[in-house]
């Protein structure tokens, strides 16, 4: 699944008022409302499942900073071959980041190696979308 196709599987079953980011540079890649609560969202699209899913640090805290000034909440959600699964970064606790050599992006097909801060997050019952 593509994070477009991602966009609207969301938009038509669990968040209607699910929104695009208009450009692709944005610190953000979704606005919607869950639950009365507005959200800035971050998505990504796994191949792989694993127990825990990854995120950037810089990304993470890029997220919160932003959703923080404009009193929004800040999410994270992932598809996997195994579900989607999404975070309310506002209300869990910070992971734990470390330094990992990881691709310098997923996208535009850059194979260079760059290190990272990055933490995991459970993919687990409680994070999957029903």
């Amino acid at each position: 699944m593509t994070e477009a196709e991602l966009i609207v599987h969301l938009k038509s079953k669990y968040l209607p008022d699910c929104e695009k980011a208009d450009d692709v540079f944005n610190t953000w890649d979704v606005r919607f409302t869950h639950r009365l609560v507005k959200y800035y969202g971050e998505l990504k699209c796994r191949e792989d499942h694993y127990g825990e899913l990854v995120i950037e640090e810089d990304k993470y805290r890029r997220l919160l900073s932003l959703a923080a000034a404009n009193d929004r909440s800040a999410a994270y959600i992932n598809f996997t071959p195994e579900g989607i699964f999404g975070w309310d970064l506002n209300k869990r606790p910070e992971p734990i980041w470390e330094k990992r050599l990881m691709p310098a992006t997923t996208q535009f097909e850059n194979i260079e190696k760059v290190w990272k801060s990055v933490g995991y997050l459970p993919a687990n019952e409680e994070s999957r979308f029903k």
